[in-house]
Formats: structure tokens, C-alpha cells, sequence
């Protein structure tokens, strides 16, 4: 019911979801109007859709009200089917890439404020050391890499790296652990 809410709100859009982190002052990046003109004109020549997906206690999120952009937030639709139409994902520190990886296709980080974010709360993986390359730190160079749409190069290796079993099976290995941790008992 939720897949096909979102896609009916889609209406044959392409979804990018822009999913950053909570941070401690409520906050996440606040487009100023040239950057929403930028991003819009762009989402509307390339048949995307901007998906505000932010961590659920960001409270002050401000999410353009124009029709290329859709406050996910706000429609209480499951993470994971957001993940499932997502053509392009956009995150900061969050660890949704992780799976997002699955669906092997584009991850952006944008990481306009990792100095001050690395300082105030840390970081599980910085993009530098484990080598990702598709880190952007503004808008123009957000939208140049929507627009190339690639993959990064360790893409396969952080992959498999994080996830031992991609046969979409894990429920089955889930119940079936339960079941002898049960019996065992």
C-alpha cells in the first residue's frame, strides 16, 4: 500500500532521497533560495524528484514547496520502501547507505560540514579513509553528480564488506536461527 502511495506521488518521476543525520542542533543543510532554483530547474529537466528523507528527530527541516520536492517525512512511509524507489541517494554520515548498497546504484555523500560534524560527534566511517569517492560539499557540485550518476569504484568491495548474504533470504535465516535458538532451549 505504502510502495504504491509513493509511487502514485512520484507520478513517473525518478526518486532521489536525500536522507542526512540527526545532528544536535536540529538542523540539516538549509538550501538557500539560488540553490533550490538550481536544483529545481534541474530535477524538472531530468524527471526527478528531491525526497526529503532526514533522520526523524530533525525537526527544523525545511523542504521547498515547490513540486519537485516531496517532504517524505511528513507521508510516514517505511524507510525501506523509500529505499526501494530510490534511483539516487544522498546522505551525509548516515549509515542508510549501508543499505542502500544492495540496490547498487549511485550513493552521494554530502558532507558540506564533516569538519564540524566530525569534531562535534564523530564519524563511523570517514568517506576519506575507506575511499569513497563521490563526496560533495555544495550544491552545484551535488547536482553535477546527480547528473553523472555512477557508481563509485569500491562500490562492489564496501558491499560486499558489509553484507555477508545479498540473496534477499536473511528473513529465512532469521526465523530458522530463532527457531534453533528455541529448541535448543
Amino acid at each position: 500500500k505504502q510502495d504504491n502511495s509513493l509511487k502514485r506521488l512520484l507520478n513517473g518521476r525518478k526518486l532521489i532521497t536525500y536522507a542526512p543525520t540527526w545532528r544536535s542542533d536540529g538542523c540539516a543543510y538549509d538550501f538557500d533560495t539560488l540553490e533550490v532554483e538550481k536544483l529545481n530547474n534541474f530535477l524538472i529537466e531530468n524527471n526527478f524528484v528531491f525526497g526529503y528523507a532526514g533522520h526523524q528527530y530533525l525537526r527544523d527541516r525545511k523542504v521547498p514547496a515547490l513540486d519537485s520536492f516531496i517532504d517524505l517525512n511528513s507521508l510516514e512511509i517505511d524507510v525501506q520502501i523509500i529505499l526501494r524507489n530510490t534511483e539516487v541517494l544522498i546522505t551525509d554520515y548516515s549509515s542508510i547507505w549501508i543499505d542502500f548498497l544492495l540496490k547498487e546504484k549511485p550513493i552521494i555523500f554530502f558532507q558540506y560540514d564533516k569538519d564540524d560534524y566530525k569534531e562535534e560527534r564523530g564519524l563511523l566511517f570517514d568517506s576519506s579513509v575507506i575511499g569513497i569517492e563521490s563526496v560533495v560539499l555544495d550544491v552545484d557540485m551535488l547536482i553535477k553528480a546527480i547528473n553523472i550518476r555512477g557508481l563509485d569504484k569500491k562500490h562492489e568491495f564496501l558491499k560486499d564488506y558489509f553484507h555477508a548474504y545479498k540473496d534477499g533470504n536473511n528473513t529465512m535465516r532469521t526465523v530458522s536461527a530463532i527457531h534453533n535458538r528455541i529448541n535448543k532451549c
